[in-house]
């Protein structure tokens, strides 16, 4: 216990031998709270040893400082694959939140990347809050359907895009930065009736107005196409989406 947290919580540690390992934390149907200072799925601690790793709950809150979504620790060693799923509980009317509040990393890669080795995350009506989203892959993907991506501050970069991302009838809070493109993802796809996007925050802006980037990716955007629509915004703000 680290402060009143777990210190470290693994779900599917494979820190040796050669036989795969697998590890399930199937908490549906009950009310969850977990607080952890890191949170480890998938963790591929050996040279040949592959892991797999999957959270599912549907009521309640994992808070954690830190999360690894698949961890291959060993250079060209065992593939670390971990995977979240943030469902919706009809029964209680209830929901699964992951709150991150420092980095959540998909697929984090020690040296030379071992083909397999990923993290995804499917929020199926319950919410993902993560201050940082890193990529040691670019084979990450968060797919949201009918839930809620929050990000305070980025998801990708340039040069480590999320893999994929999937939004359908979703709702996404993005904190505007004038430095920083808000999402980097290789591929994005929009589905459902429409997708909301919120401003909770931003900084002040050297002139007025000014063209900011919320998401990039390349190529056309699949599925429905472009569906967004703009919520809210910042006191004083206003603006629109293209």
């Amino acid at each position: 216990i680290n402060g009143g947290r777990v210190t470290t919580f693994y779900i599917c540690n494979a820190t040796g031998g050669v036989i795969p390992a697998y590890g399930h934390a199937d908490l549906n149907g009950g009310n969850v709270t977990v607080m952890a200072s890191t949170m480890q799925l998938g963790y591929a601690g050996g040279a040949g040893t592959n892991a797999l790793g999957v959270l599912t709950f549907d009521d309640g809150i994992v808070n954690v400082n830190n999360v690894n979504v698949g961890n291959q620790t060993v250079t060209s060693g065992g593939a670390g694959v971990g995977i979240i799923n943030l469902n919706t509980n009809s029964t209680y009317g209830a929901n699964a939140t992951l709150l991150v509040n420092n980095i959540l990393t998909l697929g984090a890669v020690t040296g030379t990347l071992t083909a397999g080795t990923a993290g995804t995350i499917n929020v199926n009506g319950g919410t993902l809050n993560a201050g940082t989203i890193t990529c040691g892959t670019n084979t990450g993907a968060i797919n949201v359907l009918g839930g809620t991506l929050t990000l305070p501050g980025t998801g990708g970069t340039a040069a480590s895009p999320i893999g994929s991302l999937s939004v359908s009838n979703s709702t996404l809070n993005l904190t505007v930065s004038s430095a920083a493109t808000n999402i980097n993802t290789t591929s994005l796809t929009a589905g459902g009736a429409g997708n909301l996007i919120n401003i909770p925050a931003a900084p002040a802006l050297p002139l007025y107005p000014v063209q900011v980037s919320l998401i990039k990716y390349q190529g056309s955007i699949g599925g429905a196409g472009y569906n967004f629509s703009l919520g809210t915004l910042p006191a004083l703000f206003g603006g629109y989406l293209s």
